[in-house]
């Protein structure tokens, strides 16, 4: 995965740094930045995130991770795996 940062001149006027990862997971994955240096200390924490982590470092938000992570170490203080509450809603949900 390259990944790019270019500059990006939107019609106001008003100049911004846009970080392109390309395409992660068949979503196109960038962000937007003030600085050039903003986005190129984004594509490369991103980049080392993806290398280490792989693509859910990337498609789940790091307030997500949190929340799973907080909820997986509940269910496992009361003995309960992170998969019987996914089973619940499920057979409980009327569609």
């Amino acid at each position: 995965m390259k990944g790019t940062v270019r500059k990006r001149r939107y019609p106001s006027g008003i100049t911004k740094w846009l970080a392109d990862l390309g395409h992660v997971e068949g979503k196109r994955a960038m962000a937007v930045f003030e600085t050039r240096e903003g986005a190129e200390n984004y594509l490369r924490q991103t980049k080392l995130n993806l290398k280490q982590q792989g693509t859910e470092s990337v498609t789940l938000l790091p307030a997500d991770r949190i929340l799973y992570a907080t909820w997986k170490d509940r269910l496992a203080e009361v003995g309960d795996s992170s998969r019987m509450p996914g089973r619940f809603i499920c057979a409980t949900t009327v569609r």
